[in-house]
């Protein structure tokens, strides 16, 4: 029980960690950010490594989002089952 315990607080700090490593990368393009290139937070205004990493980032909040809805149903079925509904 300890071992799945440490084991989902590792993933979580991992995740934790890595979305704070694509946040930060987008910093510099919020302070360097120019109107003349496009529109904020438009790709047309980003150079290539800020297109990857906001691409990225967008990605991982969909991973996120998913591992959210499973975790949720998984929790949902073992009530479901515990009551007999």
């Amino acid at each position: 029980m300890i071992k799945k315990i440490l084991i989902y607080f590792l993933v979580l700090v991992i995740d934790l960690l890595l979305y704070l490593y694509l946040g930060f990368n987008l910093i510099n393009y919020e302070d360097s950010y120019d109107g003349t290139n496009g529109e904020f937070y438009s790709l047309g205004s980003m150079n290539f490594t800020e297109k990857i990493t906001f691409i990225c980032l967008i990605i991982w909040y969909i991973i996120n989002i998913l591992i959210v809805f499973v975790i949720i149903r998984r929790i949902w079925k073992r009530i479901k089952t515990n009551i007999k509904i």
